[in-house]
């Protein structure tokens, strides 16, 4: 695997690709859940097994470079974060 070191930390990542399938139920919600996985390794890149969780997304509010958003896992509703997405 391709493992970088965060500067001041002693713990290692590695480079990851997620790829989405997207269901959009109205203009400002949307159900997103892992299609599949995908990282990369120094042989190459490597599908991993994916679980198949969903997470359903509400567009809060959008300006013209951001958009903030409310995404609540389908498998703990209790469970829900906000964040803000920068269009690039």
């Amino acid at each position: 695997m391709m493992y970088r070191q965060k500067p001041g930390s002693n713990k290692k990542t590695y480079d990851m690709q997620v790829v989405f399938k997207i269901k959009w139920t109205d203009d400002c919600t949307y159900t997103a859940k892992v299609w599949k996985t995908i990282i990369e390794t120094s042989k190459g890149e490597r599908l991993l097994p994916t679980p198949r969780k969903a997470i359903t997304v509400r567009i809060l509010k959008s300006s013209n470079d951001a958009y903030l958003e409310q995404g609540t896992f389908n498998e703990k509703p209790y469970t829900s974060y906000r964040y803000v997405v920068y269009k690039l």
